[in-house]
């Protein structure tokens, strides 16, 4: 009787170490939830052309209702700039609403785009960029996000891409 080990025998193992594991994953799930509750909106512009852009408005705007939320951008963007501000919560739940962005480059007509699908209070990131493509024409790229990973689906705004068709007259 002298040789018996004392300690957890396999089953008593698994279970300590299931258990770890599911403490593991809890813990994980709730600093992500905190990280996600304490992000702040942002929204970023960049304009990676050689060309100003001497005016450029953002809002949420609902055309039925005759909805308009506050400004999110009321500036001026010289070539090869960036800029990067916080931005609120928007309470646009169930507004149907889009993001307005009207631009203009200096010496160009204003051209107004409506992007994306906001039916859902917004609280994230929104990131549009101006370039140059290749034969000289300027694309602008749009993306508004939500959560801690970025999500799409609540905005229907994913990277998406609009000319600018400038030395052209509007219609």
């Amino acid at each position: 009787m002298g040789n018996q080990k004392k300690g957890l025998d396999v089953n008593e193992k698994r279970t300590l170490l299931i258990s770890c594991i599911i403490a593991v994953a809890v813990l994980a799930l709730i600093v992500l939830m905190v990280l996600e509750s304490t992000s702040k909106g942002k929204l970023s512009i960049t304009n990676e052309t050689g060309k100003e852009i001497t005016s450029m408005k953002m809002h949420f705007a609902n055309y039925e209702e005759e909805f308009e939320s506050d400004l999110l951008f009321d500036g001026a963007l010289v070539a090869g700039s960036e800029v990067s501000e916080e931005i609120e919560k928007f309470a646009l739940k169930g507004m149907e609403a889009g993001l307005i962005i009207e631009v203009t480059f200096d010496g160009e007509e204003t051209r107004t785009f409506d992007v994306g699908y906001f039916n859902y209070d917004f609280e994230g990131k929104i990131k549009v960029s101006f370039y140059e493509e290749a034969d000289g024409s300027v694309s602008m790229k749009v993306k508004a996000t939500t959560g801690l990973f970025g999500s799409t689906g609540q905005t229907y705004c994913n990277n998406d891409v609009y000319e600018l068709h400038l030395g052209e007259e509007i219609e």
